[in-house]
């Protein structure tokens, strides 16, 4: 396995493949292609969704019944109501993950951050899902299994780019990628609650054209 540190590494990958495909070719004889295709790079497969690429992510919060009722306009048992038939119809559609619109907030923040724009593709599947907290609240679980995101080289050399980072606290660091993986995270899984909370007071149709349409 390769370490590409704080990189994103995509082509330090492809680097340490060419040359060690280089080497067994003039050891062997045997000929090669670089590039197989079962990296799965800039598309959404199984493959990523159980193995991984890149940082993994798992987020989690509670809600509490006020903080549903005064703000989100929703209940937990209006949550269990949509999130139930979720992952049946989700598999009835042939789509990798449940979940809503992950990549909204991928894209948006992938670009704030001097990301590769295309992995948004291969980085937008994951699993959202609810259940009652003990507290009579709702727990919300968001696994972010494949995010190739990195704090140095390609497009967070660009100068609003790293400012953002530096923003996020995420310019510098033994662990800047981590960091930046987490907070993806966190800002995906409230992107989801927005959402599922919208669908499920069926304010989301309301909201799109009182807000969409000025």
């Amino acid at each position: 396995m390769l370490d590409t540190q704080n990189a994103a590494g995509q082509n330090m990958v492809t680097l340490a493949a060419q040359v060690a495909c280089d080497y067994i070719k003039e050891e062997t004889g045997y000929n090669y292609m670089v590039e197989s295709n079962f990296n799965s790079d800039k598309k959404a497969s199984t493959r990523n969704m159980i193995l991984g690429r890149g940082h993994s992510v798992v987020a989690e919060t509670v809600l509490k019944n006020s903080v549903m009722k005064r703000i989100l306009g929703i209940t937990t048992d209006l949550v269990q109501k949509l999130q139930r038939p979720g992952p049946t119809i989700s598999a009835m559609a042939g789509t990798t993950g449940t979940h809503l619109h992950i990549s909204n907030a991928l894209t948006a923040i992938y670009l704030a951050t001097g990301q590769d724009a295309a992995c948004v593709a291969e980085n937008s599947i994951g699993h959202f899902q609810t259940e009652p907290a003990d507290n009579n609240g709702l727990a919300c679980r968001l696994t972010l299994p494949s995010l190739t995101v990195g704090t140095v080289g390609g497009g967070t050399r660009l100068l609003p780019q790293q400012q953002n980072l530096k923003i996020l606290g995420c310019h510098e660091g033994e662990h800047s990628s981590r960091k930046l993986a987490e907070i993806i995270g966190a800002a995906t899984i409230a992107l989801e609650i927005s959402l599922m909370s919208a669908i499920a007071s069926d304010t989301f149709t309301g909201s799109h054209m009182k807000y969409g349409r000025e």
